[in-house]
């Protein structure tokens, strides 16, 4: 981070800065939880995200770094959490581990089938770290006054041609539901304020009760 030299001096209110750490910290909780992801997560879920207990969350890329984190702090909060990832062994480690309510292979199932089925009274707030077809699928089903965190768009980061934009957009005017990014620099614009992060730092000490994601 900081090149070959023996000593380094860093401000620890910037984004980046170097910040001491809680005793007894793991180093992989100290890159997650307590890291750009967790922070990420954490202020994109409650502020951005709004979530109040009894909603329905859904999540996609759930079992990642970000969206693992924020679907386990949607469940703490008392909602629904839905995740999307791909393969048997992530879903399986969403329900079994992270306490997700369910889980949707889209990588052998269909998505909006399954979201129908799981998410039967529509969706209240979307976390979306992969954008494409769960997002679309999302907007078919999201509800009056919901939320999009706008976190990540994994589906189109390795495209050379651009997809087009998703077809059930228009269903923004009718639900009057709400879409705003969620990107690590705002995030750690937000932690830099004393007292917003030191409520999030001790939320996420309480909160570390379970295993990180199993992959990114």
């Amino acid at each position: 981070m900081f090149g070959w030299q023996d000593y380094v001096a860093t401000d620890t209110q910037a984004p980046g800065g170097l910040r001491k750490l809680a005793p007894q910290v793991p180093p992989n909780v100290a890159l997650s939880l307590f890291g750009i992801t967790g922070t990420t997560a954490y202020f994109g879920m409650t502020e951005i995200g709004q979530i109040k207990a009894g909603e329905t969350v859904v999540v996609s890329g759930a079992a990642g770094s970000t969206g693992s984190v924020a679907g386990q702090i949607a469940k703490i909060k008392g909602c629904r959490v839905i995740g999307t990832a791909g393969g048997k062994e992530k879903c399986d480690w969403l329900v079994q581990v992270a306490g997700f309510d369910g889980a949707i292979d889209y990588k052998s199932e269909d998505v909006g089938t399954r979201l129908s089925a799981l998410c039967p009274n529509g969706i209240d707030v979307f976390f979306d770290n992969v954008g494409g077809i769960v997002l679309n699928e999302v907007l078919a089903r999201i509800n009056l006054k919901a939320r999009i965190v706008l976190c990540g768009a994994i589906s189109r980061y390795n495209e050379a041609v651009l997809p087009p934009g998703p077809s059930n957009y228009f269903n923004s005017r009718q639900s009057e539901h709400a879409w705003r990014g969620s990107s690590s620099s705002i995030m750690y614009r937000d932690f830099r304020k004393p007292l917003r992060r030191s409520a999030a730092g001790r939320a996420k000490a309480n909160w570390c009760k379970r295993r990180m994601s199993p992959s990114a």
